[in-house]
């Protein structure tokens, strides 16, 4: 009887050191150095046009699996994302003008952005940053 009482103490002491402990496990955001190459624009009333190597901007990609969230950093300014998906197989999101998509098989990227009667489509590699 002691024993089995000992042990429904322990198993609720237990139970509430797992609730106030913080969770320093947590995985912290990751970040994607990405290189974008390929332009495609379509403008109202123009043809579709399409540069492939017309450019090398680079842009960042921070990301964290665990929160479900995606930033985009470029020119120095971050912009985090809504409307983020994160699965084992690719990462979306988008802002006011601006959206997202990475294949994490491949680590490419698209990188959209909208203006009236424009869409730039923007496509490139990443990888970690060491």
């Amino acid at each position: 009887m002691a024993n089995i009482c000992r042990m429904k103490l322990i198993a609720s002491a237990l139970a509430i050191l797992a609730v106030v402990t913080p969770k320093t496990a947590a995985a912290a955001p990751q970040r994607l150095d990405c290189v974008l190459t390929d332009i495609e624009i379509k403008s109202a009333g123009v043809k579709f046009d399409s540069e492939v190597a017309a450019e090398k901007r680079s842009i960042a990609v921070i990301f964290d699996d665990d929160a479900k969230t995606l930033a985009l950093k470029s020119d120095g300014t971050e912009i985090p994302l809504k409307n983020v998906a994160i699965s084992q197989t690719s990462m979306t999101g988008a802002g006011d003008n601006t959206s997202l998509g990475i294949d994490r098989s491949s680590w490419r990227i698209v990188f959209q952005t909208f203006g009236q009667g424009t869409t730039r489509n923007e496509f490139g590699d990443c990888s970690f940053r060491p």
